[in-house]
């Protein structure tokens, strides 16, 4: 019987080995070429892994997807070799294609990973990089006369600029001769009744009263709760009962306002975002008006990026991103000096929050300092690109980076602990098998993460990050001063409470960067869904999952959310 080459390479590719996946089609291409090597063996291979990922819902990993783009950016570089040796340019079968990031969009995995494909397949590509406008897609377009023009959105904010792309295409008269492709991962977020079906209309911006300095404490929009019972607990009290699964007076519940509380206070973002005082008068106006169970420092990892020399670009709807990022390797990184975690400016901010806040609620409301992990601070320092070069090819330098930068985690953690957080958050997604193949997670991530976390001296909320958790969440069990899991709004929190046993908070489940595009009744409808499915559940708090919840987010929105979980009272869970 013959050696199955694809089921082989496809094998490679499951495993994220892109060394062995290539020496199979050095192997191959030995008694034929490369180029056959192409259309005969890497083709099935990856069409053979699609299905499986179809099959699987999507569940495979980032690193599988990051490692088959490169072992076809690898064979396509040796038949560009080959080629030149012999005088031979290489041609283009099909296409042109333009692709890019939409406009804001500064995360390139994706695209990049795509372009690989595409060109492997004999695609003419004109790749335009990230954050570019709409009439800098079509200007291409029309310049290389492409028929498809493909977008791709990270974020489910930037997501939203495709119908600018879309409103470009038609205002040039090309609707219907030139399609448009979206990718990424919002470009298949569920979306529900209440939306509109193309996902991309925008809802009229409100106008927002500015909060007086003078003002006597009124919400500036009304509060529509129901005066039926006075609270018997305070947010500290139920949030404690919450932990230790005892009666509460209603469901806790935490609500991602650090974005929000900006135009609640009246401030614009840049200021929001960098004076410690703005922040916190922003977070107080956030407990002022819906009353949330836990109050957060800035929801702003890419500050930590800043911290070690990244760039950021500002916008004025949305938190501020990474454009550029301070080393281009893992070994760069090496050599960069650590932040003095008492007077780097930007951490210095985060910090001051915390500060500002627990002065204030002390004995009253938790307080919650927002960090992430050391295994996902590289990414903000050198990008997910190059941390997973170095996580799946340099494991060594992957290794000595983590070891070097373990202890300023720690430090600052402690150090938000010592400034009066009640608890520290943290994102752990290396160690994910979403993210990266299984000998990373234990051989690499889940002794680094034991040894992070067993340092921090105080409670810890582990964040999902923007990853599925629930079916991995058996192997983040164990972990020292972990206390809750904050799951993804995709995540099924029956599956995440079988996998928890009874110990440890379980917290989720609404999907908080959808809510501008809901009603109070839908929203409403979704918030009961959720009461139901943890009914029994006395260490369940209910959380907005995902980023931050749009500035453009209609108040009553919020307002119903904080509703339907103070009427359901102590009976709820």
């Amino acid at each position: 019987m013959g050696r199955d080459w694809s089921s082989e390479l496809v094998g490679c590719i499951k495993g994220a080995d892109r060394v062995a996946a290539n020496a199979l089609l050095t192997d191959w291409a030995e008694t034929r070429s490369y180029e056959e090597a192409v259309t005969e063996l890497l083709t099935p291979a990856l069409e053979l892994f699609g299905g499986l990922w179809a099959d699987q819902g999507g569940e495979t990993s980032l690193a599988q997807g990051y490692v088959a783009a490169k072992i076809a950016e690898d064979l396509l570089g040796r038949i560009l070799v080959v080629r030149e040796a012999e005088g031979r340019s290489l041609e283009a079968k099909h296409g042109p294609v333009v692709i890019g990031n939409v406009e804001d969009d500064y995360h390139p995995l994706g695209r990049n990973m795509l372009v690989a494909f595409l060109r492997s397949a004999g695609w003419e590509v004109y790749d335009l990089g990230v954050d570019v406008p709409p009439e800098v897609f079509l200007d291409k377009v029309q310049e290389v006369g492409a028929r498809v023009l493909g977008a791709s959105a990270m974020m489910f904010s930037t997501a939203r600029n495709v119908a600018g792309i879309r409103q470009e295409i038609d205002r040039r008269g090309l609707t219907g001769r030139v399609q448009l492709a979206v990718g990424g991962p919002c470009s298949s977020c569920g979306r529900s009744s209440s939306r509109p079906s193309g996902g991309m209309a925008r809802r009229p911006r409100r106008s927002t009263p500015r909060r007086s300095s003078s003002s006597s404490g009124s919400a500036p929009w009304p509060c529509t709760r129901q005066p039926t019972r006075r609270p018997v607990m305070n947010s500290l009290e139920r949030v404690f009962a919450t932990v230790g699964g005892q009666p509460k007076d209603r469901p806790a519940f935490v609500l991602n306002l650090s974005l929000y509380g900006s135009k609640l206070a009246g401030h614009p973002l840049q200021t929001h975002y960098s004076t410690a005082s703005a922040y916190a008068e922003g977070q107080m106006a956030v407990r002022e008006v819906f009353g949330p169970d836990l109050l957060l420092s800035p929801f702003l990892v890419p500050a930590l990026g800043e911290a070690f020399g990244s760039e950021v670009t500002a916008y004025r709807q949305q938190v501020p991103n990474i454009r550029r990022y301070a080393a281009a390797s893992a070994a760069e990184a090496l050599k960069l000096p650590l932040p003095d975690i008492d007077g780097q400016p930007r951490l210095v901010f985060l910090r001051e929050t915390i500060r500002l806040l627990a002065a204030r609620y002390q004995g009253e409301v938790p307080v919650v300092g927002v960090l992430v992990s050391p295994l996902d601070l590289p990414p903000l320092v050198i990008g997910v690109e190059a941390w997973l070069e170095a996580l799946l090819s340099e494991p060594d330098t992957a290794r000595a980076l983590l070891e070097r930068w373990t202890p300023f985690c720690v430090d600052l953690a402690n150090a938000m602990l010592g400034d009066g957080a009640t608890l520290v958050a943290l994102t752990a997604n290396f160690a994910n098998p979403t993210l990266v193949p299984p000998r990373v997670v234990q051989g690499l991530a889940r002794p680094v993460l034991e040894a992070a976390l067993g340092a921090i001296q105080g409670p810890i909320i582990l964040l999902h990050g923007g990853a599925v958790l629930a079916p991995h969440l058996a192997g983040y069990l164990g972990l020292p001063n972990v206390a809750a899991y904050f799951v993804d709004a995709r995540d099924s929190l029956a599956q995440a409470r079988q996998a928890l046993g009874d110990a440890g908070v379980l917290i989720g489940n609404l999907h908080a960067p959808a809510l501008e595009d809901e009603t109070p009744e839908s929203v409403r409808t979704q918030c009961e869904a959720i009461l139901a499915d943890r009914v029994g559940d006395p260490r369940f708090l209910f959380g907005s999952s995902g980023a931050d919840i749009p500035l453009a987010t209609p108040p009553e929105v919020i307002q119903a959310v904080v509703d339907t979980l103070c009427q359901a009272g102590a009976g709820a869970l």
